[in-house]
């Protein structure tokens, strides 16, 4: 089975907004970089064959952190995709969520006067933006593209061990695939979603899969087992068939003792370039 980890990205300066937070590039906040650090600490004893980030930056940041973590004789590529990005909300980026609908105005009116109250219908979006279909069809795209071949990939050695056919020799244990994707809040449930709807077993149950998934904390991480399982038929073929196994779901054990910096310092964004203070009394 192929290990995927989903993580959702530091604390940035908007997640501390009441606004629409999507594919505007906000940056983490100082809280949100030690958030990230604890994570990749946590981490680093946790082989991983690749890590995948939205091209956002609060993403970025928290991949790289995770990357630095990681051992030298581990050399994990870092991969950049637009396909991971937050969803994105056109007109209403950085504008209040909180507005309510005034029933005697048309949609468009709201729009024009700067007003997005919050949508339901996964097909509804906000001018220049996504829906929420649109954003399962991202995930589909990085389903299909990038973690499926994957899954095959661990398919194909798994069946040449257990025939003798690899070229490390039979009974030999191939290194476990562990993909990390660093995301974003709305993006990760779809996909993970959607990854759930390739094993038959859970059909039906996408909306309540999205709901279980969502409202993940920042730097909070969502672990699945997923991959082919077969079973020998009477008539002597091999049935393949697709599961998947929930190990985690939004747990962030790795924030319990850290504390927010006292007097504003944790709200503001960080800036890579500039030193902890603190490294100036470590010499």
């Amino acid at each position: 089975m192929v290990k995927i980890t989903f993580v959702r990205h530091g604390e940035s300066v908007d997640n501390l907004k009441d606004v629409w937070a999507g594919s505007k590039d906000s940056p983490l906040t100082n809280h949100g970089m030690r958030q990230a650090e604890h994570l990749a600490l946590s981490f680093s004893s946790l082989p991983i064959t690749a890590i995948y980030a939205s091209n956002l930056g609060r993403a970025q940041l928290t991949a790289k952190a995770i990357l630095a973590a990681q051992p030298p004789t581990n050399k994990v590529p870092l991969h950049t995709s637009e396909l991971l990005q937050e969803q994105c909300f056109g007109a209403a980026e950085g504008k209040s969520y909180k507005e309510k609908r005034n029933e005697k105005m048309t949609t468009a009116e709201h729009y024009a006067r700067g007003i997005f109250p919050t949508v339901y219908n996964r097909n509804e979006r906000f001018p220049g933006g996504e829906s929420k279909n649109d954003v399962a069809a991202r995930a589909r795209r990085f389903l299909d593209e990038v973690l499926m071949p994957y899954v095959w990939q661990e398919d194909v050695e798994k069946n040449a061990d257990e025939s003798g056919s690899s070229d490390d020799g039979p009974g030999l244990p191939k290194k476990p695939i562990h993909i990390v994707i660093v995301s974003h809040g709305l993006f990760i449930p779809e996909l993970v979603a959607l990854l759930a709807m390739k094993d038959e077993k859970m059909a039906g149950k996408e909306a309540d899969v999205r709901t279980n998934v969502r409202g993940m904390r920042n730097t909070a991480w969502t672990r699945v087992e997923f991959g082919f399982k077969r079973t020998e038929e009477a008539n002597a073929t091999v049935e393949k068939t697709l599961r998947i196994r929930f190990t985690h779901v939004n747990v962030s054990p790795h924030l319990e003792k850290l504390q927010r910096q006292k007097g504003g310092i944790a709200r503001l964004a960080h800036d890579p370039a500039q030193k902890d203070i603190r490294t100036f009394f470590a010499r």
